[in-house]
């Protein structure tokens, strides 16, 4: 897919949701910031940060909310390698070692591969939001963002994420087939 027709994509997404500048959201929520200031911290002078230079135990607070994905090209598939306990909640079981076709999302496979197709081609991280509502009751948020990682220092073969779940009723479930997703990448 072009650089074009994902930027079209994206617009066409997020018609209606709050549009941000590339490098980020200006506002971030505190976990999405904590872990874009870790990532920053780990690119030293290069573009992107190396798999190998990302330490659990310096982000511990935020292990919970995060994944790790692996990607595969010609065509692009996604893996995921690591999830965290908070993600795998809202999924419903636990994600690590599927691939993202397997998973049931809240927007559709092509909206997330665009997301990591420009990811890969951006070298950059990617912000959006997924939201979860009945009407007009929105019962669940998460600020995500996708960090991309080199194992050669060149090819962006992984991505560091993040999934930042709120509820807005403490009763409501993510398997409530009543609630209408919707996923948001801010460009």
């Amino acid at each position: 897919m072009s650089a074009g027709k994902i930027q079209q994509l994206l617009t066409e997404r997020s018609a209606d949701g709050g549009l941000a500048p590339a490098s980020g959201p200006a506002a971030l929520p505190p976990r999405v910031r904590q872990l874009r200031d870790y990532w920053e911290s780990k690119r030293h002078g290069r573009i992107v940060p190396a798999r190998a230079d990302i330490d659990p135990a310096e982000i511990k607070s935020l292990l919970p909310n995060l994944l790790i994905a692996e990607f595969f090209t010609d065509p692009l598939r996604v893996r995921f390698r690591l999830a965290g306990t908070r993600v795998c909640e809202a999924f419903g079981y636990n994600i690590a070692g599927r691939w993202l076709e397997e998973l049931q999302l809240s927007a559709d496979i092509a909206f997330w591969t665009a997301q990591y197709q420009r990811l890969i081609e951006a070298a950059a991280p990617i912000y959006g939001r997924t939201t979860g509502a009945r009407g007009p009751v929105e019962l669940f948020r998460s600020d995500w963002a996708m960090f991309p990682l080199s194992s050669d220092g060149q090819r962006i073969d992984q991505c560091l994420e993040i999934e930042d779940w709120s509820k807005g009723n403490p009763t409501a479930r993510y398997d409530d087939d009543g609630i209408t997703w919707r996923a948001v990448a801010l460009v």
